[in-house]
């Protein structure tokens, strides 16, 4: 076997090798991160809430709208979080009192 097909042959297999590589690591990267935690509750600032696309800058009436719209969901939804908070904290106490008697 001559040099020349010698050297073919090793080229085509380090391109082999270098493909098989890649296409293990692009497996890798779509599967992602198995650990990530869905939060609960919504966790961007309130003012970095982002806009639909279909709203225009010169919408600003129905902009505003929308925000607050936004605002009131947040906010009920906080008082639903604190009331199972309250009703919670009850029922402990309602527990430990019964404990106690």
């Amino acid at each position: 076997m001559s040099a020349l097909k010698r050297f073919e042959i090793e080229e085509l297999n380090r391109q082999q090798k270098s493909k098989n590589e890649n296409d293990d690591q692009k497996e890798s990267d779509e599967l992602g991160d198995v650990n990530t935690i869905e939060p609960m509750l919504p966790t961007s600032p309130i003012l970095k809430l982002q806009v639909p696309t279909i709203l225009k800058r010169n919408d600003s009436i129905v902009y505003i709208e929308y925000k607050i719209d936004e605002l009131l969901n947040r906010i009920e939804m906080m008082k639903k979080y604190q009331e199972q908070r309250r009703q919670k904290r009850i029922n402990n106490n309602s527990i430990n009192i019964n404990n106690i008697v």
